[in-house]
């Protein structure tokens, strides 16, 4: 019966350092599991930190771009009375840098133009 005895206390005290291991390891496990999770958090925050700052560029980027639309627009009906007004005063150039430079056809010139 002592044998026996013996024989079982030191059985019991395998399975307890044998549980003791057991557990530890899956304590180490755990808390490797941990990390790696606390690491693809960050990872995920700093992606979605960058999504939202890219966000918030492309919203920036419409309201200029909306913005010089408008600009554009206000400028676009007052732009052919210029065209034309450009176009007229460079007419008048080209005629008086083409006619002669005869003093007395000047006086013409210049009272033809008025």
């Amino acid at each position: 019966v002592t044998a026996e005895r013996a024989v079982l206390a030191e059985e019991l005290a395998e399975a307890k350092l044998t549980a003791e291991g057991a557990r530890m390891e899956q304590v180490a496990a755990e808390e490797q599991r941990q990390d790696e999770l606390r690491k693809e958090l960050s990872e995920c925050l700093q992606r979605e930190a960058l999504g939202q700052a890219l966000l918030q560029r492309l919203r920036q980027l419409r309201n200029d771009a909306e913005t010089q639309r408008r600009h554009r627009d206000e400028l676009l009906p007052t732009a052919p009375a210029k065209v034309d007004a450009a176009c007229q005063s460079s007419v008048a150039e080209e005629k008086l840098a083409s006619e002669p430079s005869d003093p007395s056809s000047q006086g013409q010139t210049v009272s033809g133009l008025e």
